[in-house]
């Protein structure tokens, strides 16, 4: 931000108080450009969750990383998918995803998931909240 200073007037403290005000004015107009362009995420509505658990050895963490990175482009409206946890001798490890429907978000995946030869096998929890806050599960296998 460039403030350009000029007939402020003699005194230090005017020139402060301009100041302050031009950068207060400015700040303000971000503050409402930025809440009109950004949508904030509300994860509230994504009561459904996807979770892998693999137990396959797999190339070190560039690997997950980089499954992590092409599930990550999943559509918002879909779900997201919100990481990973792996032992630190890296014998096994879990995917996290949640999203308004976990068989929609699971469909999204498996292609993905399918290219990774550590997760053939490993085992799929769905968990589809219901609007009485219950719950159903399906567990099954990547095949």
């Amino acid at each position: 931000m460039v403030i350009k200073v000029k007939n402020l007037g003699a005194s230090p403290r005017g020139i402060c108080k301009k100041l302050i005000f031009d950068f207060e004015a400015s700040l303000g107009a971000f503050k409402s450009r930025l809440s009109s362009t950004i949508k904030m995420n509300d994860y509230s509505q994504e009561k459904d969750a996807v979770i892998i658990s693999f137990d396959k050895s797999f190339n070190g963490l560039d690997e997950i990383h980089e499954l992590g990175t092409k599930l990550y482009n999943i559509p918002s409206y879909i779900g997201r998918y919100d990481g990973h946890e792996v032992a630190i001798d890296d014998s096994h490890g879990t995917l996290f995803a949640y999203g308004n429907n976990a068989e929609k978000l699971f469909k999204e995946m498996e292609p993905i998931l399918k290219e990774y030869e550590f997760l053939r096998e490993a085992s799929v929890y769905l968990r589809f909240e219901k609007k009485d806050y219950t719950y159903s599960e399906l567990d099954f296998r990547i095949v």
